[in-house]
C-alpha cells in the first residue's frame, strides 16, 4: 500500500538535496566564491534532475519496459513447479501459447511457464537464465528462438535496462566482457550506467526518440562508426541484418554464452530458428545473410549436445511454414495464418526429434 503521494526515496532525495545545497555559500566572503558560483547551480540542477527522476519513476516501480521484465519474473516465480520454460521475446512466444506447447509435448498446461519478455533478445535471455540459475531454477525442457533481425545490434536503452534488472551483480564482469564484442562497446557501458543512475532513462527510449525527432528533426547518417572501424555499415533494410562479422560479433558471443548456460538450466534445450518474410522476398544480399545465419546457428547447436535445433526457417514437403508476406504482421511476428503454418511445421520438427507426442 502506498504511504502518500511520494515514495521514501523521493523524500530522501529532497532531504539530500537540501542538505547539500545548505552547505554551499554564495557570498563574496568565500575565497572560492567564483568556483562556488559555478558549482552551486550545477548542484542545484543535478538535485532537481535527481528529484524529478525519482518522482517520475515512482521509486523505479513504473515504466512499460521495467514492468515487462517484472511480469516475466513473476510468471517464473509463480510457476515454481513448471518443467518446461519458454524463453526469448514475443517472436518466440506469440505463436506458442502454453496450452498448445503442452499439448505438443504431451504435458499438462501447468508444466509450462511462459518466461518470455517483450524485446528480450539474446542478451536479455542470457541475463534471465543467469538469474534463474542464481535462484536455483531447473527445468526438464527449455525453448528459445531467434531470427535474422535479432542477430545484428540494435541499440536501445531498454537492452541495458534488462541487463540491469536481471543480471546478478556477480555476473556484471561477464556482461561487460561481452559488451567488448560490440561495434561500439563504450555505448553499451554508457547506457548501462545511465540506466543505473536514472529510473526513467531506460523506460523512455520511445519518448526520447519522438522528442528528438520533434525538436531536432529525423536522424541523419553520421560517422560515429569511425570510432570503431574503418568502413561504415551497409544498409540492411527495415528488419534485415547485413551480417558482416562486426555486426554479429556481439550477438554471436552472447548466443554462445546463452547456449552454454542452458546446459545447467534444463536437461534438454530446443533452439528455434525463427523465420521472417525476407526468406522468400528479400534481396539477394538478404538471402545470403539468411544462409550465413542458418549455418552459424547450426554449427553453434551441433557443438552442444544438450541443445537441439528446431529449424522453422526451412520447410518440409507440404509444410512450408510461415513464408508469405501475409504470414507476417510486420515482417517478423506471424499473423494468424502464419501462426497455423508455423505450428504445423513446429509439430513436424518436434516429432522428427522424438519430442512430440
Amino acid at each position: 500500500m502506498r504511504r502518500g503521494p511520494y515514495s521514501k526515496s523521493a523524500h530522501r532525495a529532497r532531504a539530500a538535496c537540501a542538505r547539500n545545497l545548505g552547505r554551499v555559500s554564495f557570498g563574496p566572503s568565500n575565497p572560492g566564491a567564483t568556483h562556488v558560483r559555478l558549482i552551486g547551480p550545477v548542484l542545484l540542477l543535478l538535485c532537481g534532475l535527481w528529484l524529478t527522476d525519482t518522482l517520475l519513476s515512482e521509486d523505479r516501480t513504473v515504466g512499460w519496459e521495467r514492468n515487462t521484465v517484472r511480469n516475466g519474473l513473476n510468471r517464473v516465480h509463480t510457476g515454481k513447479d513448471a518443467r518446461v520454460a519458454l524463453l526469448g521475446s514475443s517472436t518466440s512466444a506469440d505463436w506458442l501459447p502454453n496450452a498448445y506447447l503442452a499439448k505438443v509435448l504431451g504435458r499438462k498446461v501447468e508444466d509450462v511457464v511462459d518466461a518470455h519478455m517483450n524485446g528480450c533478445h539474446q542478451p536479455c535471455t542470457w541475463a534471465e537464465v543467469r538469474q534463474m540459475l542464481a535462484r536455483g531454477r531447473r527445468y526438464q525442457v527449455a525453448f528459445f528462438g531467434t531470427n535474422l533481425f535479432q542477430q545484428c545490434e540494435f541499440a536501445h536503452s531498454k537492452r541495458q535496462l534488462q541487463d540491469e534488472l536481471l543480471l546478478p551483480t556477480s555476473d556484471l564482469p561477464r556482461a561487460f566482457a561481452l559488451y567488448a564484442h560490440a561495434e561500439l562497446p563504450l555505448d553499451y557501458l554508457g547506457r548501462f550506467f545511465a540506466v543505473k543512475a536514472s529510473g526513467v532513462y531506460g523506460d523512455s527510449g520511445f519518448l526520447q526518440d519522438q522528442w528528438r525527432k520533434a525538436v531536432l528533426g529525423a536522424p541523419k547518417p553520421n560517422d560515429t562508426w569511425r570510432w570503431a572501424k574503418a568502413q561504415g555499415p551497409k544498409p540492411a533494410g527495415t528488419h534485415g541484418c547485413g551480417y558482416d562479422d562486426d555486426e554479429i560479433a556481439y550477438k554471436t558471443a552472447v548466443t554462445e554464452a546463452l547456449l552454454d548456460d542452458l546446459r545447467d538450466l534444463a536437461e534438454v534445450s530446443y533452439f528455434m530458428l525463427l523465420p521472417d518474410d525476407l526468406l522468400t522476398e528479400g534481396t539477394p544480399a538478404q538471402q545470403a545473410a539468411w544462409e550465413k545465419h542458418r549455418a552459424l546457428h547450426t554449427a553453434l547447436v551441433d557443438a552442444r549436445p544438450w541443445v537441439r535445433l528446431v529449424d522453422l526457417s526451412t520447410g518440409l514437403p507440404g509444410l512450408p511454414g510461415a513464408r508469405r508476406r501475409e504470414d507476417f504482421k510486420d515482417g517478423t511476428h506471424v499473423s494468424p495464418a502464419g501462426q497455423k503454418a508455423q505450428q504445423a511445421l513446429f509439430e513436424a520438427r518436434m516429432k522428427a526429434l522424438g519430442a512430440a507426442k
